[in-house]
């Protein structure tokens, strides 16, 4: 009787600690059930944008103004690349023919602007003395090392700009206003052409120094203009390296500038 006693007890224990593990098992899986179904899915990373494209250089090509009509165009950039976004610093010119709606206009100034990926945008802030005298912005959003055709608007004028690399222009500009030059200083490269533009309300004239006014410093070239009005220009190609101080006749030795011939 004991023994049978002691083999019951024995049974009912084992069937007890049976039921504690399923429990327990049983626990686990649906714990375990329930931490998958509240665990977080890590979140997908970001593609990292592209690297800006290398436009560094000269840029040669078209402009369509709405007013001023048709244009050639030319771009210097330099650029600082980071991993993700490039900065632009240089220098524009845009020239329009006897031709165009108010004949022949020489615009030039300095560049600022940015490369995220293959979009490219800029700010031509325009030199003193300019024709449209307000920034000009622009921006293109499929522009490459070899293309760059971009919409701009500025002071009422809108068109498009479309330019590809190419070599130094053979032209650069100085605007002449009431009264100074300007750029009053500007370094070309030996065989460029200088072309001066009179934006100003007065006539002018460019004379190399001393001229009639006795200027100083003298210049080891000669090249004088007749006096010229409003919209006409005057043109010198510079063939031999050195520095050039010039001066407007009619006004004197303080209407001044310099050339420097690398």
């Amino acid at each position: 009787m004991k023994v049978g006693l002691k083999m019951g007890f024995v049974s009912i224990v084992a069937g007890a600690a049976l039921m504690v593990v399923l429990m327990g098992t049983q626990g686990r899986a649906q714990t375990g059930s329930e931490d998958n179904e509240t665990q977080e899915v890590p979140a997908a990373k970001k593609t990292p944008p592209p690297p800006p494209i290398q436009i560094a250089g000269t840029w040669n090509g078209t402009i369509q103004d709405n007013i001023k009509g048709p244009g050639t165009v030319n771009f210097t950039f330099t650029e600082k690349i980071a991993k993700t976004k490039a900065t632009l610093k240089g220098t524009w010119m845009i020239s329009y023919p006897d031709t165009a709606p108010f004949g022949v206009v020489n615009d030039f100034g300095s560049i600022t602007g940015s490369v995220v990926g293959s979009t490219v945008a800029l700010t031509l802030t325009p030199a003193k003395a300019d024709d449209i005298g307000c920034k000009n912005i622009m921006q293109s959003t499929e522009a490459t090392p070899q293309t760059i055709t971009a919409n701009f608007a500025a002071c009422g004028h809108k068109g498009t700009i479309d330019i590809q690399p190419g070599p130094a222009p053979s032209t650069v500009f100085v605007n002449i206003g009431d009264d100074f030059f300007s750029p009053a200083k500007l370094t070309i490269s030996a065989g460029q052409t200088v072309r001066w533009t009179n934006n100003g309300h007065e006539d002018h004239s460019v004379n190399a120094n001393p001229g009639i006014s006795k200027c100083k410093p003298a210049s080891s070239e000669s090249f004088d203009s007749p006096s010229f009005d409003a919209g006409h220009t005057f043109e010198h190609t510079f063939n031999t390296p050195g520095t050039f101080a010039y001066h407007c006749e009619i006004h004197g030795c303080p209407m001044r500038g310099t050339i420097a011939v690398q």
